[in-house]
């Protein structure tokens, strides 16, 4: 009986052992002290760096028929909303966010993606 009760005190006290002997990582140690950076003026930033958080896209858009036309985000957020006139060239300016890439554009009832690579974006169906 008596072995049996002092079991849990040695497994607890190894336990206690093994636990207290564990190593903390430092983490000041995991810094990389080589980066010379200790405030923002020392930081080295490219003139060509861009800063900007959005970006003014120009869209044309022309269509054969009259239609309403959205133009979207990827995730479906509506930026912009317009009847369009048969063959008039419709021209808006939209301000989207700069990691844009791409919008849709539901022309009528189909959707199409619109790729973002200039600041100017046509669409026809004529």
């Amino acid at each position: 009986m008596k072995h049996a009760q002092s079991l849990p005190v040695i497994l607890s006290l190894t336990a206690l052992f093994f636990l207290s002997n564990c190593e903390k990582e430092n983490i000041a140690e995991t810094l990389d002290p080589t980066s010379g950076v200790e405030q923002m003026e020392d930081l080295t930033i490219s003139d060509s760096f861009d800063w900007s958080t959005s970006q003014t896209i120009e869209f044309k858009i022309q269509s054969k028929t009259d239609n309403l036309i959205r133009i979207a985000s990827a995730d479906g957020v509506i930026y912009h909303r317009a009847n369009l006139k048969a063959e008039e060239v419709y021209i808006v300016k939209l301000t989207l966010p700069a990691y844009s890439k791409y919008v849709a554009l539901k022309i009528g009832n189909r959707w199409v993606d619109l790729a973002i690579d200039s600041e100017q974006v046509y669409f026809s169906n004529l």
